[in-house]
């Protein structure tokens, strides 16, 4: 599956189950060039659905568009993402 970041996982039309049963893995992309904390919470309430469904779905997250940004931007960034994700 592929779908963009404004679908609503709590839209009572969205499928939960017939998205994430047999999904092994979920990318989750964030742009870096945008303000992250909505897509971290996207990102937290996406994990949380489909892990429901899902208990054996692996997570992988990519932040997009770091090419232009320096090494301390970009450690700064994972941090702040990896600290806010995990509370």
């Amino acid at each position: 599956w592929d779908f963009p970041g404004q679908i609503d996982l709590f839209d009572p039309t969205f499928d939960a189950e017939a998205i994430f049963s047999n999904c092994g893995s979920l990318v989750f992309i964030i742009d870096s060039q945008d303000d992250t904390v909505d897509a971290e919470q996207k990102l937290v309430d996406t994990v949380i659905k489909a892990f429901e469904v899902n208990p054996k779905i692996v997570f992988e997250v990519f932040i997009h568009k770091v090419d232009g940004l320096s090494d301390d931007h970009k450690i700064d960034l994972h941090r702040n993402l990896q600290q806010r994700v995990t509370k």
